[in-house]
């Protein structure tokens, strides 16, 4: 399990950057295609690897309750504890980014999640 610093001591960007470190370190470690899986912050960050800007070998992605689109976290009182700038909104919302068409998605949501993330997942 990669170690991220988590904002808003670190951009969401900076996580991404971390969690793809991380994941490509463990390439010399394993021989098995990569399933990456998250929730909480890991739920987005395992819904970014899946996108073309990131170069890790990846089989499959299983965020758990992802956040999409950060536009609407963007509008809450969570865009200040996140940190989130307009910038970071479109460079971190995985479903505004080109995907990787090798990458398998499968998204998972809870069932006592809130109805807001059922929307947004």
């Amino acid at each position: 399990m990669p170690f991220y610093t988590l904002a808003p001591a670190v951009s969401l960007g900076q996580m991404a950057r971390e969690t793809e470190a991380a994941l490509q370190a463990l390439l010399g470690f394993i021989e098995v295609p990569l399933v990456v899986s998250g929730h909480s912050a890991g739920r987005h960050l395992a819904a970014r690897m899946a996108c073309a800007d990131i170069a890790v070998p990846i089989k499959c992605v299983v965020p758990i309750s992802p956040l999409r689109d950060l536009t609407p976290i963007a509008q809450t009182q969570m865009k200040q504890n996140l940190g989130l700038s307009v910038e970071d909104v479109r460079q971190q919302s995985p479903a505004l980014l080109p995907k990787r068409s090798e990458v398998e998605a499968h998204i998972w949501v809870g069932g006592a999640e809130r109805v807001r993330l059922f929307m947004v997942s």
